[in-house]
């Protein structure tokens, strides 16, 4: 909820300033031109805060604050006077008037606002500002205490209950409260020695004390007024008089706090007497002047007026005929009679005239008897109460006279204070204005940079697209040895230029902050395997061991960007394979910090390369460096890589560390930060039957021994490890001679002296081993010929880089009673169940047609031969216009749509479709644009397309995204549409 703000100045600029600076702020401002639309505010509405202007039209704004601090319901209400810097006198008053804070203009609005918030942040703190005034009841008897609580709680008290004087007195020292009722009958102390030591005590004797009886008795009156009483009741009395009594005395009580006007004290000596009664008043009068009270006499409230307007007046009795409540709120109103005591002489206490008399603002009322015992004791009392308050007036003036010094000099300082303030600003002004016009001119070449990569990446990816795509149909023909090397190299530099495209997108991407991280469900083992494998062909023929480690805590489901965690791995993965010629790479992940809602991982990638020098290692996250020059003529490379991985990482909330020395080697690790995923998934229960099962890993490299090693025995397996042939099968014959064979012997196929085939027919021809399970890691890459012949005396086989999830199958297999060839479950041949390109794999039915839409003629060749090249018959158009026309006299089960076209282009193209098919046969869309920009894929998606593919299309990239067209297609069969068509 927030606060609200009451704003009363007569500037209509300074109010729709003030309004905007505290709207923007939070609050809900009200204005007001005028005080009485300030206090018109104030009758419809509660606020937290009121921003007063000194000078108004209608009055004086340090008499208004007056008026609200005498006020209970806006006396907690914080004030902040506003008024010219150097009108001192204003400031003074205000502040000693009750205004919580002050301000001069020209007026800073994040000060003014800073100010608001403390104000309102203390008062809320602050529980005494939201408590309803106390009154303390002091009476022995349960009965009248709760009778009196019904009475006053409804009508704005909060009630503090107290059995006994000296309880009375502790409470009234610890809340000092508006008001005191105490009974005259008390154990211990007596209710008129409660009052004495109240009315003795100089911190609490301006508490106002209403003193309850069931005597009669005139003289216990009398001895209440003179010890001290403010108001004097027997409870038979009216009860709505009690409360207006209550109310008469607390109002006059802060009226008199809040009163700043200078008098002068001559002693309460002088008397003004008002009515028609003359006798009476002048037997008064000279009862009165025994005690040296002098009272003039006047019999009309206008000759009164003239009276007080030459003579000072320590009190007023007024006769209640000629009571006015326009001559009670003149007096209350006016500065210099607002603190005298007003007595009403009645014949009748409770009368009506008496009522309104003491709800106008009269102090007391005084019963008419020729006993004058009780007036005189109750104007002692009055007048002894103005005594104190004229006191304590003369030590604030002492005090006001002090401030308005140091405040004199203080306002000579804050003048120039305000010159200085008024040049800064304007210095400030200045360089804001040149900030936004630099501001808004680095956003114009900001945009400019960013249509330029988008433009320069469009131009170049579509040459790039018939470049590569060419290329790659031309190495599938019959060429001569020297031939098929040029196309090669046509192939390996386009693949580097694209990769050098890329790594510029991605960098300026990164750094325009355009990068947007997915939330998407991942499995994490199937990341590692699935990118660990891109890299097997070129471990395999640069003689590198690649291997993938992890635990079975990594096995995991978690929420995040997989394509950029990819794309990080892959960065460092090619870095390693780049730069080590001998030797082994491997892929490390554990897990690390753990909570509830979040799993971090770190990620190591450590290779046998050529190393990095220590001064070297700082320049690599900068972004176009390399360790050395002659590293980027060697190798090639943008030296973009690291600095968007360093940038990727940090995304993830982690950070990309190197560990290097040259001759040996480089280890880079990253940590990142994963969400759990939004819908738990189902845990993978491990094989309880793999647990305890003994297996022998064979295998030259130590490495490779201890990652397959590792990864059993995290399934509970006994793991034993041999590096040769001969050191295996003398374990296995121990073994046997035990009768403890081993249940599973894992191979490498490529080891030196003996390799894996030799191995196995050497153990195949034993009568003590033959029946031993034998599983090979063969190589990436086999030839189905040369893979068959090794694969002859093997039980299983699993792909190098060995992948856990592969092995963990392959095993599960072998312990099926009727299981296939396990090595055929793993990595069998067999086609997927759904195939876009069904036709080419059964020759009695027709192949299905696909539709490609591109204007640029080398594209549409490139596309057509790949197409033909899979199987699909090809219909080829040269825009959106030819595409409606061809898609709507044919069907074809998909249109490859480029997105650039002039006339009629990609996006209005598919729209067009989408309008047609009115509830016909879904067509699939898929963009094929050389836009690669983030956001391209959902601008595509958002138009209406079903699967987007980037240019340069590569067969592979093209085969997988037909693959995913074919679950589209197979997902509508059977549904209206699909019979409709």
């Amino acid at each position: 909820m927030s606060s609200s703000v009451l704003v009363i100045d007569d500037s209509l600029t300074v109010r729709m300033d003030l309004k905007s600076a505290f709207e923007t702020g939070g609050y809900a401002c009200t204005l007001a031109a005028t005080l009485a639309a300030g206090r018109a505010a104030l009758r419809d509405g509660i606020f937290n805060l009121i921003v007063l202007d000194v000078q108004l039209p209608d009055g004086d704004g340090v008499s208004f604050l007056s008026e609200l601090k005498a006020t209970i319901e806006t006396r907690a209400i914080p004030v902040i006077m506003l008024s010219l810097e150097a009108d001192v006198r204003a400031r003074v008053r205000g502040l000693t008037t009750g205004a919580d804070e002050y301000v001069g203009k020209p007026y800073d609005k994040r000060y003014l606002l800073g100010c608001a918030d403390e104000l309102i942040r203390s008062r809320r703190s602050d529980p005494a500002v939201h408590q309803l005034p106390n009154l303390l009841v002091i009476d022995p008897s349960e009965t009248f205490r709760q009778w009196l609580k019904q009475l006053v709680e409804p009508n704005g008290y909060h009630m503090v209950e107290g059995q006994s004087g000296a309880q009375g007195l502790r409470l009234t020292a610890e809340i000092q409260p508006a008001a005191i009722v105490v009974d005259d009958q008390m154990t211990g102390i007596d209710g008129l020695t409660f009052i004495s030591r109240i009315k003795s005590n100089s911190v609490l004797r301006e508490i106002p004390c209403v003193f309850f009886t069931d005597s009669d008795d005139p003289g216990t009156e009398i001895r209440a007024l003179e010890a001290g009483v403010d108001a004097f009741m027997r409870k038979r009395e009216d009860p709505a008089m009690l409360l207006i009594r209550l109310g008469a005395l607390t109002h006059s009580r802060e009226a008199m706090r809040a009163t700043d006007g200078a008098k002068s004290l001559f002693g309460n000596k002088k008397l003004l007497g008002i009515g028609l009664d003359l006798s009476y008043l002048h037997r008064l009068a000279g009862e009165l002047l025994s005690d040296d009270y002098e009272m003039a006499i006047a019999e009309t409230v206008a000759e009164a007026l003239q009276l007080l307007a030459v003579r000072r007046a320590d009190c007023i009795l007024i006769e209640s005929a000629s009571a006015a409540a326009t001559f009670f709120r003149q007096i209350r109103d006016s500065p210099d009679w607002r603190t005298i005591p007003l007595i009403v002489l009645a014949d009748d206490p409770a009368s009506a005239t008496v009522r309104e008399a003491l709800s106008a603002g009269v102090d007391d009322c005084v019963v008419k008897s020729d006993d004058f015992a009780v007036a005189k004791a109750q104007l002692r009392n009055l007048l002894r109460r103005k005594q104190v308050a004229d006191r304590n007036r003369q030590a604030r003036e002492v005090q006001l006279r002090d401030e308005t010094r140091a405040a004199a000099a203080e306002a000579l300082v804050m003048g120039q204070l305000a010159e200085t303030r008024a040049r800064l600003l304007a210095e400030l002004e200045t360089k804001n204005t040149e900030l936004i016009g630099a501001r808004e001119t680095a956003l114009e070449a900001l945009r400019i940079k960013s249509e330029f990569m988008m433009n320069m990446s469009h131009e170049i990816r579509t040459p790039l697209n018939g470049i590569l795509g060419m290329t790659e149909l031309l190495l599938e023909t019959d060429l001569t040895d020297e031939q098929a090397e040029f196309a090669r190299t046509v192939s390996v530099s386009g693949t580097l230029l694209l990769n050098i495209v890329n790594d510029i997108l991605d960098f300026t991407k990164l750094d325009e902050g355009k990068v947007v991280f997915e939330q998407i469900d991942f499995d994490l083992a199937g990341v590692l395997e699935s990118t660990i494998e891109l890299f097997a062909k070129e471990a395999h023929s640069k003689g590198i061991e690649l291997m993938l480690e992890y635990g079975s805590e990594v096995s995991t489901t978690i929420s995040g960007d997989a394509y950029r965690l990819r794309q990080v791995l892959n960065n460092m993965l090619g870095n390693a394979m780049k730069f080590t010629h001998a030797g082994e790479v491997i892929l490390r992940v554990a897990a690390a910090a753990q909570t509830a809602d979040e799993a971090s991982f770190r990620f190591e990638v450590r290779d046998t390369g050529i190393g990095i020098p220590p001064e070297a290692q700082a320049r690599l996250f900068v972004p176009f460096s390399q360790a050395d020059a002659s590293t980027t003529r060697k190798y090639g490379g943008t030296g973009l890589g690291l600095t968007i991985s360093k940038k990727l990482v940090e995304r993830m909330r982690g950070r990309i560390e190197i560990e290097s020395v040259p001759g040996k080697g480089s280890s880079f690790h990253f940590t990142a930060m994963f969400a759990r995923p939004t819908t738990a998934a189902p845990a993978e229960s491990s094989d309880l039957r793999l647990q305890g099962m003994l297996a022998l890993i064979v295998d030259d490299n130590a490495t490779n021994r201890a990652v397959v090693a590792k990864t059993l025995l995290s399934w509970g397996m006994v793991a034993e490890s041999a590096a040769s042939g001969a050191l295996s099968l003398a374990a296995m014959r121990r073994r046997a001679a035990e009768n403890r064979p081993y249940q599973v012997v894992i191979i490498d196929a490529e080891m030196p002296e003996m390799d894996g085939p030799a191995l196995a027919r050497t153990v195949r021809s034993d009568p003590a081993l033959l029946n031993t399970p034998l599983w090979l890691m063969n190589p990436v890459g086999d030839s189905a010929t040369s893979g068959a012949r090794r694969r002859k005396d093997f039980d299983g086989c699993v792909t190098k880089p060995v992948r856990p999830s592969d092995l963990h199958k392959s095993l599960s297999a072998l312990l099926e009673p009727d299981a296939p060839d396990a090595g055929q479950s793993a990595h069998g041949s067999a086609q997927p169940a759904l195939q876009l390109s069904s036709a080419s794999a059964n020759p009695a039915v027709a192949p299905l047609r696909v539709l490609v839409v591109d204007d640029n003629l080398v594209n549409l060749k490139v596309a057509e031969r790949q197409l033909r090249k899979l199987g699909y018959r090809v219909d080829l158009a040269g825009g959106g216009k030819a595409a409606i026309e061809a898609l709507f006299s044919t069907h074809y089960t998909v249109v490859l749509l480029d997105c650039e076209m002039p006339e009629m282009d990609g996006y209005d193209t598919v729209a067009e479709i989408r309008r047609r098919e009115n509830n016909r046969r879904h067509t699939i869309v898929v963009a094929m644009t050389a836009h690669a920009l983030e956001g391209a894929r959902l601008r595509c998606l958002d138009a209406g397309m079903d699967e987007y593919i980037a240019k340069p299309v590569s067969l592979q990239a093209l085969t997988a995204v037909l693959e995913r067209c074919a679950l589209l297609e197979t997902s509508v069969v059977g549904s209206p549409l699909s019979a409709k068509a």
